[in-house]
């Protein structure tokens, strides 16, 4: 039987190591943690369904690298879209692996 913890719980802890080793390593610290619990049955207590979405909310769905810009990161180039030209529109974005991208260069 796994044992829950609390998204309340894990913060404490995580404002804990924030204290003791800084922000940078705390995010790595705590999902190095997290993965450590698990091993004798503690487990993430699992947020109620009702909270993460509803029928109201819509996904986008796209590769990674889908927006190409020069010398910008693909992830980056795709936040600078999705700000501009998608805000409030989308709940959340879902990105798929990487694939080979086409640049706006490529149409005629």
């Amino acid at each position: 039987m796994i044992k829950p913890v609390s998204r309340y719980e894990i913060n404490r802890i995580k404002r804990r190591f924030i204290t003791l080793y800084g922000e940078r390593a705390s995010e790595r610290l705590i999902e190095r943690f997290i993965q450590l619990i698990g091993r004798y049955g503690v487990g993430l207590q699992p947020e109620p369904l009702v909270t993460r979405w509803s029928e109201k909310d819509a996904i986008l769905i796209s590769y990674g690298d889908s927006i190409l810009e020069n010398d910008v990161p693909p992830l980056q180039a795709l936040k600078r879209f999705c700000d501009r030209y998608l805000k409030r529109r989308f709940s959340c974005v879902h990105i798929l692996p990487f694939y080979p991208g086409l640049r706006m260069t490529d149409f005629p």
